[in-house]
């Protein structure tokens, strides 16, 4: 809320760029040629900042195809952690009544651990509690990954 007493200040606008006399050729750093435009003489106290930057970055053409790249590969992503989540009910989360236990071993300066789950118990060690918890839990998805990888065994 503004209080309507105090006047405030007006908003400045950055000048518009004085108009564009010639065009001159720069080579990018993708190797592309890009239209360099320059101002009149006395207006343009930064033409060589300017150009540098031109001569520093790819072309435009470069640059967009740079960004669709980019945009296309986090589209990627994002299927692969929706598939990700398919495949590991509960949001990836270990399934009720898990149970994890630490202990850290001064003498060689490890972590020791189990994982408790479903009856099934996996057991690793790690330089930090948050790698070990991470090394117990890929035993666990690799364990349950393997069994529903395996054929049923045919009944007669």
């Amino acid at each position: 809320m503004k209080d309507a007493g105090k006047p405030t200040a007006p908003q400045r606008r950055k000048p518009p760029p004085p108009p564009i006399v010639a065009y001159e050729d720069v080579k990018a750093a993708c190797g592309h040629i890009e239209k360099f435009g320059l101002f009149a003489d006395k207006q343009d106290k930064f033409r060589d900042a300017r150009r540098d930057k031109v001569r520093k970055r790819p072309c435009k053409a470069c640059r967009a195809q740079k960004q669709k790249e980019q945009e296309e590969a986090a589209k990627v992503r994002r299927s692969r952690k929706k598939q990700n989540m398919v495949a590991y009910p509960n949001n990836g989360r270990l399934p009720d009544g898990a149970k994890f236990d630490l202990s850290y071993d001064a003498t060689v300066s490890l972590w020791r651990g189990t994982l408790a789950v479903l009856g099934t118990t996996f057991t690793d060690t790690g330089a930090t509690e948050r790698r070990l918890c991470s090394r117990l839990d890929r035993q666990y998805r690799q364990a349950v990954a393997a069994v529903a990888e395996k054929p049923a065994a045919p009944t007669e």
